[in-house]
């Protein structure tokens, strides 16, 4: 029987998992594995400046027909833009002053040849360059290119000269990032007048992304996504504006109640306010919402409204965590309503949602398992969750006068109301997390104050004989991350080795682990030594 590396798809196969210097070693087993291994080793080639392991320029040519990625990082010798690639699917230019005034022609020449002999096989183009102009032959070497389907322009200039050749390339793509670049007019196409009808600029986009741009007005921003009638995804961070540093409210109700994007599923918005009414408008022109991730926002009544039950079987990602009007009974509505949920992050979710101790009952122990009769809350039916992120308000009484009081006064008497409300209450949260298998991700620090919060407040994290639940999260095998800062935990080596033999993908825990800063210390230098070192490289604490 034929040794299993002798075929060649076979080994193609296992070299899609090695690293570059693995194929390289490969490729000098024998003739066969190198006709192989050489495909792959140069399919991705990087050019980084004043780095040694560069490939020459001769080496560079010789193997341009296999390379399917080339990548520019830094300053570097203007020789290299001149490859005799014809067959690159992507081109990244990561610059530093690249482009610099006195060679910016001369490079932007290569980079257009570059581009014109790709033509027919490329389709991602990024570009990021300080201070850098791209100029008009770029763009439209870019606009012919029939495959083009991502652009990415970060940290670099378009003239208004070049804004008609550069909106020409962009309306070719279905994915368009602007990261932080200035754009000194949008004259090509557009009109005064937000109601003024203008020809389809962006037909074929879907998915925009757009961070701190600089020359336009937010306004003139919005103008941008109405002109994308296809789009389905918008990550917007607004720019600080300081004509207009309020929202576009005019510009925003035209694009929404016009349903200018019809197809819009996943809204993502920042750096500005977003107000209860502004959020709802958006949930009820959406036809189907899978993604909300919204800053600073006003969200209550009437954007849960919108979203529940109306997008209640179809959202995906739902990150809030700066809506301060949320109740925690909307949260608790929403964790119940949700089934396809991944990526959660909200404010705070009081304990009296997930269950209300019945004060005629006798105390109960859980270290036994035992549990009182109550009135339990709804369980979460977001069970593919993989990340959470939330706090846990446990108590009593959990209103806003007394939360950061309570807990200090609750006694250890297991007879006392209030510390049987607290058990029974950290029983049914850590009950609800275990039933999310799939969690990678666990937050429950506050995220909203910078003052740590009594242990009684907030899910104690020490195994359940030192009064803590943490063995009830054994079904959490890929868990990765737990976090938990702004929270008064007093975890030993116990709960550490704990961590490490039950969660075997766990790679980082971010949060105090004792009050005591010197016994803090110790404990994560022994979670350093005790985690699985294949796994990520640090341990964190607010300091």
């Amino acid at each position: 029987m034929a040794n299993a590396l002798e075929i060649p798809e076979i080994r193609l196969r296992i070299g899609l998992f090695l690293a570059s210097c693995e194929l390289a070693a490969c490729t000098r087993v024998s003739r066969s594995w190198n006709d192989t291994f050489t495909v792959l080793l140069w399919r991705v080639c990087s050019v980084i400046s004043h780095s040694s392991r560069n490939p020459t320029l001769e080496a560079l040519n010789k193997h341009a027909d296999q390379i399917r990625d080339l990548r520019y990082y830094g300053h570097i010798n203007h020789g290299y833009f001149s490859p005799e690639c014809s067959r690159l699917a992507s081109l990244t230019v990561d610059g530093d002053w690249t482009l610099a005034l006195e060679s910016s022609i001369e490079v932007s020449v290569k980079l257009s040849h570059l581009i014109q002999k790709n033509q027919s096989t490329l389709t991602h183009f990024q570009f990021g360059d300080h201070h850098a102009f791209l100029s008009a032959i770029i763009w439209n070497a870019m606009a012919a290119c029939p495959n083009i389907e991502f652009i990415q322009l970060r940290h670099s200039l378009v003239n208004q000269r070049d804004m008609e050749a550069f909106w020409e390339a962009c309306s070719k793509v279905e994915t368009l990032h602007l990261i932080c670049p200035a754009l000194f007019s949008l004259r090509f196409g557009f009109k005064t007048g937000l109601t003024t009808r203008v020809p389809v600029l962006l037909p074929k986009l879907r998915h925009l992304k757009m961070e701190g741009i600089d020359g336009i007005s937010n306004v003139e921003q919005l103008q941008v996504v109405m002109r994308a009638p296809n789009l389905c995804s918008l990550d917007w961070t607004a720019a600080m504006d300081p004509e207009s540093p309020q929202f576009p409210q005019d510009a925003y109700q035209e694009m929404m109640s016009t349903r200018a994007c019809p197809q819009l599923k996943d809204l993502a918005i920042s750096e500005i306010f977003m107000s209860d009414d502004n959020i709802a408008l958006a949930l009820n022109a959406m036809t189907t919402a899978e993604g909300l991730r919204l800053g600073w926002c006003g969200f209550a009544e009437n954007g849960f409204r919108s979203l529940i039950p109306r997008h209640s079987k179809t959202i995906r990602v739902l990150e809030l965590a700066q809506a301060y009007d949320m109740t925690s009974a909307m949260v608790q509505e929403i964790l119940c309503s949700c089934p396809l949920l991944e990526v959660v992050r909200l404010d705070r979710i009081q304990g009296t949602e997930l269950v209300q101790f019945e004060q005629g009952e006798a105390a109960f122990d859980p270290k036994n398992g035992d549990v009182p009769k109550a009135t339990v809350g709804r369980d979460w039916v977001c069970l593919g969750l993989k990340s959470l992120s939330m706090s846990f308000d446990l108590s009593a009484s959990n209103s806003d006068a007394t939360r950061d009081h309570i807990a200090s006064d609750i006694s250890t008497d297991d007879e006392d109301p209030r510390r049987k409300q607290y058990e029974l209450e950290q029983y049914h949260a850590f009950r609800q997390i275990s039933r999310l298998s799939r969690l990678e991700t666990l937050d429950f620090g506050d995220m909203n104050t910078g003052r740590p919060k009594p242990a009684a407040q907030n899910l104690d994290l020490r195994l359940r004989e030192r009064g803590g639940g943490l063995q009830a999260l054994a079904s959490l095998r890929k868990l990765k991350l737990l976090r938990f800062f702004y929270t008064s935990q007093e975890l030993g080596e116990e709960e550490i080795d704990w961590m490490v033999d039950h969660w075997p993908r766990f790679y980082m825990l971010l949060g105090y682990l004792h009050p005591d800063g010197e016994r803090d210390r110790e404990l994560r230098d022994y979670f350093r030594r005790r985690r699985n070192p294949a796994n990520a490289f640090s341990v964190r604490s607010l300091i």
